[in-house]
Parts: C-alpha cells; sequence; structure tokens
C-alpha cells in the first residue's frame, strides 16, 4: 500500500513511515514541477521557453526518484530497528526467566526505543515494572498502551492495571 501511494503520488508514502515534512516536501515539489511542465507544453506552450519545460520535466522525474530512494532507505530503516527490537525483546524475556530484573528492565526500555508503538513489548514491559513495584513507570506504560493500541488485547491488560 505505503509503495503504490508513493509510486502514484510521490512523498505520501514517507508521510506514513513517520517522514512527514520530508514527504511534503518532495510531493509539493513534485507537483510543482509536474504542473508547470504540463502548463508548459500544453496549457500555454507560446509562453514558456522550452529549455523551462524540459527543465521541469527534469526536476520533476528527480523528485519522483528521489520520493522512491529515501522511501526505500526509511523502510530498510524501519526493518532494522524493528528486528533489534526483537532481539532486545527476548533478551529481555531470557532475563525475566533467569531472574535478572535488572538486566530485563534494561533490555525492554532499549527495545521501547527503538520500537516505542510496539503494544506485546510495552505490555510486557509494564509487567516487568509491576513486578519490580515501580507502579508510577508503570501507569506510564499502561497509558502509553492505551494510547497507541487502544483495541488491542494488551490495551485490556493495561486496563486493568492502570490507575488514572
Amino acid at each position: 500500500m505505503i509503495w503504490l501511494l508513493n509510486v502514484l503520488f510521490p512523498g505520501s508514502g514517507l508521510v506514513l513511515l513517520r517522514r512527514e515534512w520530508l514527504g511534503l516536501v518532495l510531493a509539493f515539489f513534485f507537483a510543482t514541477c509536474l504542473s508547470l511542465y504540463v502548463a508548459g507544453t500544453w496549457i500555454a506552450p507560446v509562453v514558456m521557453p522550452v529549455w523551462l519545460v524540459y527543465t521541469c520535466l527534469l526536476l520533476a522525474v528527480l523528485g519522483w526518484g528521489f520520493a522512491q530512494w529515501f522511501a526505500v532507505v526509511r523502510h530498510r530503516e524501519l526493518a532494522a530497528r524493528i528486528a533489534q527490537a526483537d532481539d532486545l525483546l527476548q533478551d529481555g524475556q531470557r532475563f525475566v526467566a533467569e531472574g535478572e530484573l535488572s538486566n530485563a528492565l534494561h533490555a525492554f526500555e532499549a527495545a521501547r526505543v527503538l520500537d516505542p508503538e510496539r503494544p506485546d513489548l510495552l505490555l510486557r514491559l509494564a509487567q516487568l515494572l509491576d513486578q519490580v513495584g515501580d507502579q508510577g513507570a508503570r501507569n506510564d506504560v499502561c497509558r502509553q498502551i492505551l494510547q497507541v493500541a487502544p483495541r488491542s488485547p494488551e490495551a485490556e491488560a493495561a486496563r486493568q492495571w492502570y490507575v488514572p
């Protein structure tokens, strides 16, 4: 979906990949250059010099290409961050099983930094904070779960713990 959207409307896919301003600038740049090309080719070809028309076409193609390139780079970056968060989540679960709650807390917090909108990770962190006895931090994590995924099964568990 993101790729099709970005191919048809360059820059719009970047908005969905959390690069809102970059996507907006590229979309505006592409639309402006393409509009000038269309104006110089079909609407008022006598008014616009030929070099300007083809320069606008070249800039529109370059804008489209940059939008695709930035989307691929951002997608790869997000995939790498998610993989790192998965590894840290597994490490944290292993630490919890071994009884090393301090190391588990550090692993879950590091994974939270990499993927802050992942409800299963946040729920595990909330469970660990409850185990450790840090009620304030647990409430903060539960509030974050309710904001990120209010209809998820993790949100149901967070509602039971959350004390406003």
